[in-house]
């Protein structure tokens, strides 16, 4: 799934991004964490959900990007979060991260979308109407914009899940410890 833009550099990363054997890792954890009480998946947008880094957003949504590409191309048809989804994505990868999404939703675990896009910041509508796409609703998940805090993804995560689960988090080797 090749995705070139302006030239003949492949921006598609086929080596990151969730795949079937994610799935598996994830329903381990599950089961092997069904004790604690509060618990909480931690998904990066660019190149783990999308296998691309970043995005194009013209503000209001995806009525913002239709309006952007129209006045270039008068005669194009719309075009849907789902479109967009399936070529940031890989197109057969939508029905995977979905059943991520409904895995972790099913189980009661907390789910936090995590990203360096600006789009976060300028246009949270656009990120709403990606995740509806992966069949997530505004209040079933945490966006955290790491660009608040400079790019600092940790600072971002500890600052805003301390305050999303009013516990001290403790970032380890890419683990998150929570304690009083």
């Amino acid at each position: 799934f090749p995705v070139t833009i302006g030239g003949d550099k492949n921006y598609f990363d086929n080596i990151s991004g969730l795949e079937s054997e994610h799935l598996e890792l994830l329903r381990q954890w599950i089961y092997a964490t069904e004790n604690i009480r509060q618990r909480w998946a931690i998904f990066d947008f660019d190149r783990t959900i999308s296998k691309i880094e970043g995005f194009v957003s013209a503000g209001s949504g995806i009525e913002g990007i239709n309006r952007m590409y129209k006045s270039v191309a008068p005669d194009m048809p719309d075009i849907t979060a789902k479109d967009i989804m399936e070529y940031l994505c890989g197109p057969n990868r939508i029905p995977l991260l979905r059943q991520i999404m409904d895995e972790c939703k099913l189980n009661g675990i907390n789910i936090v979308i995590l990203t360096n896009n600006m789009a976060c910041m300028s246009d949270q509508q656009l990120f709403r109407e990606y995740m509806e796409v992966l069949g997530l609703r505004n209040d079933e998940y945490k966006l955290i914009c790491s660009l608040k805090y400079f790019g600092d993804k940790s600072r971002a995560l500890k600052t805003e899940l301390e305050d999303a689960c009013g516990n001290r988090i403790n970032l380890r080797g890419g683990r998150i410890v929570t304690g009083k």
